[in-house]
């Protein structure tokens, strides 16, 4: 596959990402796989995320359990 520039090479995907509480489904390009945590009494909990590219430019970290692939056959909706 021929790609005219390196955002063309990644892949297409839909996630959910929340902004100010409220739940919000994007479409972008998936750069890589990271890591999160969020503070407990106990503790942190430390989660797997995915880096993903949206089409404006901006980066968002969603968990990696809300991710879906585009360039797969099937339903592509989260």
């Amino acid at each position: 596959m021929f790609c005219a520039n390196n955002v063309d090479c990644l892949r297409l995907c839909k996630a959910v990402i929340y902004e100010n509480g409220k739940k919000k489904e994007v479409t972008g390009r998936f750069h890589n796989w990271g890591c999160s945590y969020e503070e407990f009494e106990t503790g942190p909990g430390i989660f797997s995320t995915a880096i993903i590219e949206l089409d404006n430019g901006q980066i968002v970290n969603c968990a990696a359990e809300t991710v879906r692939f585009l360039d797969r056959n099937g339903e592509d909706t989260v």
